[in-house]
């Protein structure tokens, strides 16, 4: 009988070790990848930057995703009124595999919502071997949490989501957590032990990203 495939079939082993050799400094490199609207947290998220900037901790955030004009040009501003214009790069909507290669090239993937009934690209990022710091209110929370995947932080908190971000300035932090990343996405996001509700959404994103 033929296992059914999931994430982590689609992506494979070797992409978490094409994202390891793709490091080429002590930059700690956080991506986003969601659309750019109210509900993601984001402004949230930029103040926990700064506050990372603060603790002379050297980043970068690659925001991958687009939104409404108006929402895009507030977060826009609010990266200038942080001076953080030199520590986060938009790259607008990207798919296929200039997402994927934006993703192995990061250490961390971020996602603090107010509320999120998946999660998809948290899943995405994890069947990569990504370590992920999502908030309490991701429906993929309890997964993380049983196979220390990341990092859940409350969605309340701005001084806690900067402290869980700056764990992962440390390469064994983040080796250590984005390989049981890979794990939990082996065993929890096959068809057969996400159910039939998600089975259409997965065979879609087979067909998409098979090269």
């Amino acid at each position: 009988v033929e296992r059914s495939r999931g994430l982590g079939d689609v992506y494979k082993r070797q992409n978490q070790k094409t994202r390891r050799n793709s490091r080429r400094d002590s930059v700690l490199r956080i991506v986003y990848m969601s659309r750019l609207s109210v509900k993601k947290g984001l402004p949230r998220l930029l103040q926990a930057l700064a506050i990372i900037r603060d603790n002379q901790i050297e980043f970068e955030l690659h925001v991958v995703g687009s939104g409404e004009p108006e929402y895009e040009a507030k977060i826009r501003k609010i990266v200038e009124t942080l001076n953080l214009d030199s520590f986060v790069i938009f790259y607008g909507y990207l798919s296929g595999k200039k997402k994927i290669d934006v993703m192995q090239k990061s250490d961390v993937y971020v996602l603090h919502s107010d509320t999120e009934n998946f999660g998809f690209t948290v899943a995405e990022a994890m069947a990569l071997g990504l370590p992920v710091v999502i908030s309490n209110r991701v429906a993929l929370a309890d997964v993380v949490e049983k196979y220390r995947a990341g990092s859940v932080v409350p969605v309340e908190s701005i001084e806690l989501l900067a402290s869980s971000l700056m764990e992962y300035s440390f390469r064994k932090t983040q080796e250590e957590r984005g390989s049981r990343a890979y794990e939990a996405a082996v065993q929890e996001f096959s068809l057969s032990q996400m159910g039939g509700s998600l089975e259409k959404l997965y065979r879609r994103a087979l067909k998409r990203y098979t090269w």
